[in-house]
């Protein structure tokens, strides 16, 4: 208990956060009512003994604690709500939503954010809970609506999808940690009528107006897109603008952390202002005279962005900080950083499943343990080699907090993020200033053409930059498959080894060991199991036919041209599969260039064969096939007699509307069928 006494607020924000972590994977465990009466009454108790009795009660505190993290949990999951549209039983034909988020553009699509307030149903308009992802499609829909439009949408929303592909990216559970359970795709104009406009928040509705602002300088004074991509995505949070490519080429370089605003953009914003206030420093009443307007400063830096969710993790993070600066001499940055995370977490206890949340705190984590040690452990000659000392010490510092969640989430590993970050920090950094700079300037009307210019100077050189990091060899070690417990293990080995540095111990010794055990006897399961196994899959993807045969480390993809040429469709469906089963050669064949008009082709592979229709209604080949991989149109099948075959599966070019009638087929001839539009993709081991 004495080792917890420095690190009070940390034990309550960790304590808080297990019951949180109930709460989110076993929410149906306990009901709320009962969860309520527990929680008073473990309060009262606890102020009778403490209070009345004048005892201790630190284990009933905690309990407490545990028990407020989860029924807050509890409180702010929407899915248990009962007027949630996710527990409606009949069809809903009308429902009002009112628009929560700014519209984000896809290529085909304004995607949006909506809360749903009414449902008509049976005639009776009701109150309804819940929120839905709209696709409102670009044809139909010329211009986006705005934050607050409340909308009379015509059709119901459809519950999202879970992952239909191995390994895929879990979607539903993901916009389920953000309370959103359903989406509707809209194509035109005729199935949404526009009521009025109310933001339900007026101080959102401001940011929002404040960002849209900052947008339109920007756009007047960078001409090209990508340009305008970076300075969104830097200054003001936005990244709908960036491209894959820019991206990937961030991504490379390890510098994907200067896109994202977050506590790097508000570090420099605060730095600035204490080089410009250092003279208060000196004086109590000037320390807090700086942390007032600091705050101040950061909270309207923040508001400018749109209040996003990674800006207000950063600026209340560094709110704390600030508050406890007077007050250096009584207070703990451990205490402070927890402090922080408990109270974003009463607000959105869902926080703490959102990677940025993660990443940020294990970044500021490790900075705040490893970087005083990494500096001071060399003494850099000269100014200039102390600042670039300085950089370095930090990224190596953050590398280590967020190298495991990168693996975990990302799959890759940039190696030269040193190098990358020498220049990407201190270009950043005068990206942002400049920026502000310039919409300053150009918010009171002077003259802002200069300031214009060095910024379209700045983006380019850092794109340059990154491009050509990106293109150095071995620039990205990917893919790398880790599961959720080897990512734990990777934590405690280097925990063991950070400790090790500060102190000989035989137990942590023990203790890396271990975990490296585990580590590995893991690593060499899933390449039993998944790696030295050949594997025969028919993937999900919607619109598209993709049939791939993996041996080893290769695999050998039979797909349309148009999906080999869909990167993100590629990327989110295709490539986690190939990652956990250890691929890393592909060979692609597009089926328009190797069946050019022919109905049908065949796949061997050894002692396997498939039969690929392309087209139903035309003569198939006789034979014996193990597999019949059918798509669109395979509700006008037509299988001669003289064609057998094992099982027939249905690719991703199947309709709503056709899955019935195949369904209804497979019953009249007895197939076995596999259908991946409703159970996902086709897998077995060859």
């Amino acid at each position: 208990m004495i080792a917890w006494i420095p690190y009070a607020f940390v034990r309550i924000a960790l304590v808080f956060i297990a019951g949180i972590l109930t709460g989110i994977y076993f929410p149906l465990l306990v009901k709320q009512e009962y969860l309520l009466p527990a929680l008073l009454g473990g309060t009262a108790l606890f102020v009778w003994i403490t209070v009345a009795l004048k005892m201790k009660a630190g284990a009933l505190a905690l309990i407490i604690l545990y028990l407020a993290g989860w029924y807050n949990a509890l409180l702010k999951n929407e899915w248990l709500l009962q007027d949630s549209i996710s527990h409606l039983k009949v069809p809903v034909r009308v429902y009002q939503a009112v628009i929560i988020t700014p519209a984000e553009e896809k290529n085909k699509t304004w995607k949006y954010t909506a809360r749903i307030t009414h449902v008509f149903t049976d005639s009776l308009w009701k109150e309804a809970s819940g929120k839905v992802l709209l696709y409102l499609g670009k044809q139909g829909f010329e211009t986006p609506f705005n934050y607050g439009d409340r909308l009379l949408i015509s059709g119901m929303p459809q519950p999202i999808r879970p992952p239909m592909n191995p390994g895929e990216f879990d979607y539903r559970r993901f916009l389920s940690f953000k309370n959103i359970y359903s989406q509707h795709f809209i194509g035109n104009t005729k199935h949404v009528t526009w009521l009025e406009n109310a933001p339900p928040n007026r101080i959102q509705a401001f940011a929002y107006r404040m960002r849209h602002k900052a947008r339109q300088i920007l756009d007047e004074h960078l001409p090209h897109n990508r340009q305008r991509a970076v300075a969104y995505a830097l200054l003001l949070g936005i990244t709908d603008a960036l491209d894959n490519e820019l991206s990937a080429a961030y991504a490379a370089a390890g510098a994907m952390h200067v896109l994202a605003v977050s506590g790097l953009h508000v570090g420099i914003i605060y730095g600035l202002i204490l080089l410009l206030l250092k003279p208060a420093a000196r004086s109590t009443p000037g320390r807090w005279f700086i942390a007032g307007i600091s705050i101040a400063a950061l909270w309207f830096y923040a508001i400018f962005t749109g209040l996003s969710p990674s800006v207000l993790r950063a600026v209340t993070m560094f709110s704390f900080v600030l508050l406890a600066q007077p007050l250096h001499y009584r207070t703990n940055i451990y205490n402070i950083l927890a402090a922080s995370a408990f109270t974003l977490l009463v607000f959105n206890p869902f926080l703490i499943m959102s990677v940025g949340f993660q990443l940020s705190y294990l970044a500021v984590l490790a900075i705040v343990y490893l970087y005083p040690l990494l500096y001071h452990s060399w003494d850099a000659p000269g100014w200039i080699g102390d600042k670039i000392w300085q950089i370095t010490s930090v990224s190596l510092a953050a590398q280590v907090g967020t190298f495991v969640p990168g693996l975990l989430y990302f799959h890759q590993f940039p190696t030269y993020f040193l190098l990358s970050n020498l220049f990407v920090i201190p270009v950043s950094t005068l990206i942002l200033i400049m920026g502000l700079l310039l919409i300053l300037i150009h918010a009171l009307g002077l003259p802002a053409a200069w300031p214009g210019k060095v910024l379209q100077w700045l983006i380019d050189g850092l794109n340059y930059v990154v491009q050509t990091a990106e293109r150095l060899p071995h620039a990205l070690i990917e893919p790398v498959y880790i599961s959720t417990l080897q990512s734990w293990m990777i934590i405690i080995l280097i925990i063991s080894l950070l400790v090790l540095l500060r102190k000989r111990s035989a137990y942590w010794t023990a203790t890396a060991f271990i975990a490296t055990v585990i580590f590995a006897f893991i690593q060499w399961k899933r390449f039993a199991e998944n790696i030295r196994p050949a594997w025969f899959i028919v993937y999900h993807t919607p619109g598209y036919r993709t049939i791939e045969i993996a041996e080893g480390r290769t695999a050998y993809c039979y797909a349309d041209s148009m999906l080999l040429a869909d990167a993100e469709q590629l990327r989110f469906r295709i490539r986690p599969n190939r990652i956990r089963t250890g691929v890393r050669q592909v060979v692609n064949y597009c089926i328009e260039k190797t069946t050019p008009n022919k109905p049908w082709f065949i796949i061997k592979h050894k002692e396997l064969t498939i039969l690929c229709v392309l087209k139903p209604d035309a003569p198939l080949p006789a034979g014996k096939f193990d597999y019949l991989v059918a798509g669109h149109g395979a509700k006008n099948l037509i299988v001669p007699k003289h064609l057998t075959f094992g099982q027939i599966i249905t690719d991703g070019t199947l309709t709503d509307k056709e899955v019935d009638k195949v369904k209804q087929m497979a019953e009249e001839h007895n197939w076995k069928l596999h259908i991946t539009h409703t159970q996902g993709a086709f897998k077995i081991k060859l």
